[in-house]
C-alpha cells in the first residue's frame, strides 16, 4: 500500500500508477489542493481509494481553503467506483459518523494518532496537544498556500510577519523546513520549531493507545 501525494499540478502521472498496479500495491491518493477533476483523473489513472482533504487538517493546508463538511461530498460525487475517505479535523466518533454520513467510506486521521502512548514524540507534545484546542492555533500563509501550528515563538513569530505583508517565500524560509518540524514535532522545541496539528484537536482530551483511538474512529 502506498499513499500517492499530489500537488494539484498535474503531478499525477499514470506511468507510475502502472508500474505501482503492476507491483500489486493498493493506491490511496491524497492531492493537497483535492478536486473533482484531479479525483477522477486519479480514478481513471488506476487509484484504489481517493482521500478528501479539508482545510481543518494540520500540516500544509489545501490552498481551495473548502472545510472537510464542504470537500468530502463534492469528491464523493465526482468519482464512480473507488471509495473516498475523509480528511481534515476528525478525532473522535462525532466527526467519523458526520463524514460517514457525507458519503466517505473511511478516515484518514493523523493529529489524533501524535497523542498516543505509541506516537513517539515528546510528552511535552502530546500534552500541549490535549491541552490546546482549535482556537488555539496559528494559521499563516506559506509555500504552497497556508499552515497550522499550536502557539509557539516561531509560529507566532510567523504570524506577526504575515501581517506585516511577508511573502509566501521569506515566511516559508523562516519556518525552516524538515528542521522546523522536527525540532518542533520531535523535540517540543516551539522556539525554534513548530507542531504542526488539526483543527479538531479540541476533540482529544486524553493520551490514549492507537487501538482506542482505531475504535473510536471505526463507526
Amino acid at each position: 500500500m502506498v499513499v500517492y501525494t499530489g500537488y494539484g499540478d498535474g503531478s499525477l502521472k499514470p506511468a507510475l500508477f502502472d508500474e505501482l498496479k503492476a507491483a500489486g500495491i493498493t493506491i490511496i491518493y491524497r492531492d493537497i489542493n483535492p478536486t473533482p477533476e484531479n479525483s477522477r483523473r486519479a480514478e481513471q489513472a488506476g487509484a484504489d481509494i481517493i482521500v478528501a482533504t479539508g482545510f481543518d487538517e494540520g500540516g500544509t493546508l489545501p490552498g481551495t481553503a473548502l472545510g472537510t463538511f464542504t470537500i468530502v461530498p463534492l469528491i464523493v460525487d465526482a468519482v464512480q467506483r473507488v471509495p473516498v475517505m475523509a480528511a481534515g479535523g476528525i478525532s473522535d466518533a462525532r466527526g467519523a459518523r458526520a463524514v460517514h454520513a457525507l458519503g466517505a467510506e473511511g478516515v484518514f486521521a493523523g493529529s489524533v494518532f501524535i497523542s498516543t502512548i505509541e506516537s513517539r514524540v515528546p510528552d511535552s507534545v502530546k500534552a500541549k496537544i490535549v491541552a490546546a484546542n482549535g482556537l488555539d492555533l496559528r494559521l499563516f500563509r506559506t509555500l504552497p498556500d497556508y499552515y497550522r501550528a499550536l502557539p509557539g515563538k516561531l509560529s507566532d513569530t510567523l504570524v506577526a510577519m504575515d501581517r506585516a505583508g511577508a511573502s509566501r517565500t521569506e515566511l516559508a524560509q523562516a519556518m525552516g523546513g524538515l528542521r522546523g518540524m522536527r525540532l518542533g514535532m520531535l523535540e517540543g522545541n516551539t522556539d525554534e520549531g513548530y507542531i504542526s496539528v488539526g483543527a479538531g484537536i479540541g476533540n482529544i482530551h486524553a493520551i490514549t493507545s492507537v487501538a482506542e483511538v482505531v475504535n473510536q474512529l471505526a463507526v
